[in-house]
């Protein structure tokens, strides 16, 4: 398998989107965040029309920890990006592998 090379701006580039879909998902987290707050789970055991069966409650729980890990993970890019910049000398920006 062949890596391919970029530039460094478009390296750092990645960055920017990286930093974007950061926004895009503490977005999502909010909105799950705030279901997850609404939700009531029947825990004596009476029924009613508005119950949650618990499921629900567990599917919002696991979407915030599917996007606290998405975060995590577009955190961790950027600071590899970052070191391997500060690593490198100006004239070694012109090509980088992806």
């Amino acid at each position: 398998m062949s890596k391919s090379l970029v530039t460094a701006k478009e390296f750092l580039t990645k960055i920017e989107d990286d930093e974007k879909l950061i926004r895009q998902k503490l977005y999502e987290r909010v909105y799950w965040e705030e279901l997850t707050a609404n939700t009531v789970a029947n825990i004596d055991g009476v029924r009613v029309k508005s119950s949650s069966d618990g499921t629900t409650l567990q599917k919002q729980i696991t979407e915030i920890v599917l996007i606290d890990q998405e975060i995590q993970n577009l955190k961790n890019d950027i600071s590899f990006r970052i070191s391997v910049m500060s690593k490198l000398a100006p004239t070694e920006y012109i090509m980088l592998p992806q």
